[in-house]
């Protein structure tokens, strides 16, 4: 089995003015009547996070995301957490946005060669290795260790948690017609680009082509939220 050390996402202070603004919503309701065969066929708007305390502006992010996005009409659908049993079940969103961790490894089994994956909010304990026992023996859940949490003004501690990568999301995820999907992690623009269009079905996909710290990650993603 594989096990990922990642040390990319830098933790950061949470910026200033991540709460949506009133310029901020009143721009966002301008269009709220367009129509086009370019928007995601789906009305539902499904924003997760899996990352610890240690990156609070990636909490503070996706909070205005939610926000903007139900602005616009949309619907947040459940289950928003991001466990491996979790991720099976969402399907058919028209914007998929996950803040997270990310991780490049080698695959030694029968899909040798490179593989990404993307941590999950699930923790790796005893009680969780037998639940995900047969995904861990498609070598498609992995293991990852990365920063996590921290105690108020101090410095992060790192955690293991389950990863899932390619082709778990292949395998067990879809997304709409000209769905947005978003992995808000490091390393996550480097996939290839099969995997983000023709197997799950992306209409336009985003990541990050090098690692990005919280501060840079949070800014992005509220610029192109704001803007959409």
């Amino acid at each position: 089995r594989l096990f990922l050390y990642v040390n990319n996402r830098t933790p950061s202070p949470v910026v200033s003015g991540s709460q949506v603004s009133g310029g901020q919503t009143e721009r966002q309701s301008i269009g709220l009547g367009k129509t086009s065969d370019t928007f995601p066929g789906s009305s539902s708007a499904r924003i997760l996070n899996s990352l610890g305390s240690a990156f609070g502006a990636a909490a503070r992010s996706v909070d205005s995301i939610k926000r903007w996005c139900k602005l616009a009409g949309y619907t947040l659908p459940t289950p928003d957490v991001a466990t491996v049993a979790n991720l099976k079940k969402m399907n058919g969103d028209g914007i998929f946005y996950w803040a997270t961790h990310g991780g490049y490894g080698e695959r030694n089994d029968a899909k040798s060669g490179d593989t990404f994956a993307l941590w999950t909010a699930d923790e790796v304990n005893a009680g969780n290795e037998i639940k995900y026992l047969a995904d861990l023996n498609t070598h498609n859940v992995l293991y990852m260790y990365a920063a996590n949490d921290s105690a108020r003004g101090g410095p992060p501690t790192s955690a293991m948690h389950y990863c899932v990568d390619l082709w778990f999301i292949t395998n067990n995820m879809s997304f709409a017609e000209n769905s947005l999907v978003y992995f808000d992690a490091c390393g996550s623009g480097g996939i290839d680009p099969a995997f983000s269009f023709a197997l799950i079905n992306a209409g336009l996909y985003l990541g990050w082509s090098l690692p990005v710290t919280d501060a840079d990650a949070d800014r992005a993603a509220r610029y192109l939220f704001d803007r959409t």
